[in-house]
C-alpha cells in the first residue's frame, strides 16, 4: 500500500451504524467506526496493554478501551485519558456508494 494509494476494505452495511469492527489492511488490523455514513479509522489495539478498541465503547468523538478506560479522539487517535501513554495511528476513509476504503492517514 502506497501512501496516495486508497484500498477497499468492506462495505457500509457491514458495519453497525454506531459500532464498530475489525478489519485487517497488509499486517495492520484496524478499527473501523460508525455513525450514520460517516466512518473513522484507527489502530484497533489500544497502546496501553493491547486491547481491540473495536470492541471498545463510543461516545460522542471517543472510543473508550474496553479493558481499561482509556480514552481515544475518532478523529485523531490522540489518547485523551490515562492509563494510554501514547495515540493510536489514524487512517483516512472515504465511502464511495457502499465500499469502504482507507488510507493511512498519521503515523504514530
Amino acid at each position: 500500500m502506497t501512501g496516495a494509494e486508497f484500498v477497499e476494505v468492506c462495505t457500509l452495511s457491514a458495519i453497525p451504524d454506531g459500532g464498530a469492527i475489525r478489519v485487517v489492511v497488509d499486517e495492520f488490523e484496524v478499527a473501523l467506526f460508525r455513525h450514520g455514513t460517516t466512518v473513522r479509522a484507527l489502530d484497533d489495539r489500544c497502546t496501553h496493554e493491547g486491547a481491540p478498541l473495536s470492541q471498545g465503547i463510543v461516545e460522542d468523538d471517543t472510543v473508550l478501551c474496553p479493558w481499561h478506560g482509556a480514552a481515544f479522539s475518532l478523529d485523531s487517535g490522540r489518547n485523551t485519558s490515562p492509563p494510554a501513554p501514547h495515540p493510536v495511528r489514524c487512517w483516512e476513509v472515504r465511502v464511495s456508494g457502499d465500499a469502504v476504503e482507507i488510507r493511512r492517514l498519521l503515523a504514530r
